[in-house]
């Protein structure tokens, strides 16, 4: 199997909806999870050269949302005066 195909498969899989309504509790889940199951599903799969470009690409993601929550949390405790 083409590592591309198995990539657009990832990436199908984590933007389906498998619950009865959007407007249930289950929906609003669902749309809170998204836009991190496609951050999750963009990183390539392990088997492009023997799984390098994974590592690497999961590296700068847990880099760059680590980076982001740290700020998230600054800006918060300062505003709270923590």
């Amino acid at each position: 199997m083409c590592s591309f195909s198995f990539w657009c498969e990832q990436m199908s899989l984590a933007v389906q909806f498998e619950g009865g309504s959007f407007l249930s509790s289950e929906g609003f889940f669902y749309l809170l999870s998204v836009p991190w199951k496609v951050i999750c599903a963009g990183i390539p799969p392990p088997r492009i050269a023997n799984g390098w470009v994974c590592f690497s690409v999961t590296l700068g993601v847990i880099g760059i949302l680590t980076a982001i929550i740290g700020d998230l949390a600054a800006h918060v405790g300062h505003t709270t005066g923590l």
